[in-house]
Order: structure tokens, then sequence, then C-alpha cells
């Protein structure tokens, strides 16, 4: 937002619906990890739901980045979300010192805000919004999240422009040397890859943007394509002709193909899953997690039949494995792990096992979880 006060109410306005609209998505991580998830993921579910069940949008369901495991082979996917939990503060701590000075000028009286960080960028509260939103996008990586975003930045653009007009209107030759001597959004001029002339107006220049609008989304999810199949190569994964086993640890000892061999062998695991699987073949998706864990996520059975959130240690320091058979349905098997993982799911529970790294073999088989937060909402299986 601008140093100068100038900002009619309109535009006030739509700055803070366009903020608002993208916190609704991005903050679902907040409220995912609330004592209320269940009932608050309530609301919201059916949108997944509704688009789930068109292909044109399923994809907006999808994690590009890693949500339920702890560890893959990547140094940079384990440590996203610290990176988006630092962006997220640092572009929160940035907007408050910024509407500290604006308020603190307008409640005293002094005009304008030139000091500070509005001395080298005219709209530092919108830089600080969009580094805080950047940091809520790795906390929770949904596309759909990515594509508002997006849009966020390019209503924040059009703000920032409308603002500067209405400054020069007001201001006149001391506002046009403010803005020689500052960036818009960075403590530097960039270069203008587009304007639009005199002769750009009404729905051209709405074409136009548009257009470049298209062009940023594509270009955003194209990358975010990228980094969810680096970050789906990065996982502990061992797949079987039915079956695709994931380690939310790494595991080094005893390895994944290791623990997928002594649960295939055990006679018991084979009876409840022929009882549970003869309706149909639809893919297993199968989870490998210490055994004092919970990840509400998985459609596992919660601890002291109690539902909570995430029960997780840093990292596992050896000790029983639980092992989590779910059903993907409409997921036929032999897909390979991109096939698999591109995509939300709902996960439907079949039977828990557990694996004793010392003995190398199931020691106990429990029944599926009746119950868990996101029973027939799609969530990311990755």
């Amino acid at each position: 937002m601008t140093s100068i006060s100038a900002k009619s109410p309109k535009i006030r306005s739509t700055a803070t619906a366009a903020t608002l609209f993208y916190l609704l998505i991005a903050l679902e991580f907040l409220y995912m990890a609330s004592p209320f998830a269940a009932y608050l993921y309530a609301a919201s579910g059916p949108v997944f739901g509704f688009m789930q069940a068109h292909p044109a949008l399923a994809w907006l369901n999808r994690f590009f980045l890693p949500h339920v495991v702890a560890q893959t082979d990547s140094a940079f996917i384990n440590m996203h979300e610290l990176i988006g939990a630092i962006l997220f503060l640092t572009g929160l701590l940035a907007f408050l010192v910024g509407a500290f000075q604006v308020y603190f000028h307008k409640l005293t009286k002094r005009g304008a805000v030139l000091g500070g960080i509005y001395q080298r960028i005219r709209h530092p509260q919108y830089t600080a919004l969009a580094i805080s939103g950047l940091g809520l996008l790795l906390l929770w990586p949904r596309y759909i999240a990515l594509v508002l975003y997006v849009v966020m930045l390019f209503i924040y653009r059009a703000l920032a422009r409308l603002e500067e007009r209405e400054c020069l209107a007001r201001f006149g030759a001391p506002y046009q040397a403010y803005m020689q001597r500052t960036g818009r959004f960075f403590p530097f001029q960039l270069p203008r890859l587009a304007r639009f002339g005199p002769s750009t107006k009404g729905w051209r220049k709405s074409a136009l943007t548009g257009i470049f609008l298209i062009i940023g989304v594509g270009i955003a999810c194209a990358a975010a394509r990228g980094i969810e199949r680096y970050a789906i190569d990065a996982l502990f994964v061992h797949q079987t002709p039915n079956a695709m086993y994931l380690s939310v640890v790494e595991l080094s000892d005893p390895p994944l193909e290791r623990i997928v061999s002594a649960v295939e062998a055990d006679p018991r695991v084979g009876t409840e899953l022929a009882a549970h699987t003869a309706e149909g073949d639809d893919q297993l998706i199968n989870y490998v997690l210490p055994a004092s864990w919970y990840i509400s996520e998985i459609p596992m059975a919660p601890p002291n039949g109690k539902i909570t959130n995430h029960m997780m240690q840093k990292e596992w320091t050896g000790g029983p494995l639980r092992v989590v058979f779910t059903r993907a349905t409409q997921l036929r098997p032999g897909g390979d792990v991109h096939d698999v993982f591109t995509r939300d799911l709902m996960l439907q529970p079949l039977l828990e096992a557990v694996y004793d790294p010392a003995a190398n073999s199931i020691v106990s088989i429990n029944n599926p979880a009746t119950k868990h937060n996101y029973k027939g909402i799609p969530v990311p299986v990755y």
C-alpha cells in the first residue's frame, strides 16, 4: 500500500477482499492443525469434493509438495515447511512495520510517510503480503492456493497502479519525483516488460491483462509441476504389482523392501486383505510409519480410539513400525509412482499391521480405522 493516504474506500475494500479470499484457501493448513479441524474442514470439504468429481478441476486439489511424509531424500523438500514458516513470519512482521508507520503518521498528522521502508519502496505492505502469502503456499501447497496466489499478485499490482494514479492527481510533481527514486514493490526499479499506452483502453487493456494473468498462472503451475515430480522422486517408496508402499520416514535399517517382504509373506495379512479387497482390484496405498505416530490425513486408527491432530516426533529413532493398508478408489493397479501420487484421493482404510524390525516379522494385526477426520474428503496422499 502506498505511503500517501489517498486511497478511496473502494481501493481499500478491494485490497482487503483480495487478501481475505486468498487467506481463506491458504490458511487451510492452520485450521486443519487446530483442535476443531474436523468441523472446520467440513465447511470446505464439499468444495474440494466437487472439484475432485470433475476431472477438469480435480488437479486443483493436488499438493505439489509433501504434507503427509516427514522425511524424503531431498534436504530442500524436507525444509520447505520451515522455509514457509520463516517467509510467513517475515512478511507478517514487515506488514506490521509498514502499517505502524502509516497509521502513526496519520494519527499524528505528519503527512506522507517517506522514511523507513517507504524510503525505497512505494508499496511495502503489498510486498510483505506477497512474501507472507508465499510462505503460506509452502506450508499448504495446493494447486488451487497457487492459482489464487498468482491472481492475488495481479490484483495487488492493479491496486498499486490505481493508488499511484490517485496520488499523482492529488500531489503532482512531488509524488512524481518520489516515484522516480523508489521501486514499486522492490528497493530498485524493474524493467517494464509491457506498457499500456493511452490508446490501450477498455476491453483491449482488460484482454491484455487477462492474457498476462493466464500466462503467469501457466508458468507458476508448470514450475509447481516440476517441483512436484522432484518431490515424488525423493519419496521413500516400494512398489509391488497391486500396491504402493510409502514410508513417512527414512528407513536406512531396515530398508523398506525388507519390511514389504515380511508383510506380504505373513498369511494373516493376505487373508485379511483378501476379505477386504474381494469387491475390486483398486490400487492399494500402504503407509509405513513409527507405531507411536499418528497422522490425521492417513485413515488410521487413532491412539486410544480418540481422534487427535498429528502426533509425530522429529525423527524416527527405531522401534516398531505400523503399516496402514488403504484402498485408493477409482485408481487401478499397475501405475507408476507419478500416476499414483500426482492426485488427491479418498482412501478407504483396510487393515493395520505392526512390524518388529528386530524380529523382521509382523507381531500383530489390527482392525482398520472406523473414524477419521477426512472421511469422504480428498486429502494429500504423500
